[in-house]
């Protein structure tokens, strides 16, 4: 699951956001989590690595709560309702 999701945030994100290099998805059991669907257990983790140089030719501003909603959406629009935690590598 990690790298169907890896594979789809990068093409999404390399439209969107040029300045993000490169994309690494991790999970972990959710110890709270109720589901009997093991699947559903995890936390996606979702570690951005971004291209100084790019960055600074983009010409707008950066939103990072705008980018981590846009990786929520698009995970979810693949029907993963899991958690997801975005963070900068």
């Amino acid at each position: 699951m990690e790298k169907m999701i890896t594979t789809i945030l990068k093409k999404s994100l390399d439209v969107k956001y040029p300045f993000i290099d490169d994309v690494e998805v991790t999970k972990e059991r959710n110890h709270k989590s109720y589901f009997t669907d093991e699947e559903k257990n995890y936390i996606y983790n979702v570690f951005l690595t971004i291209d100084e140089d790019k960055l600074q030719q983009y010409s707008e501003p950066i939103d990072w709560k705008s980018i981590k909603d846009f990786i929520r959406d698009v995970v979810k629009m693949c029907g993963i309702d899991n958690r997801i935690d975005v963070y900068q590598a």
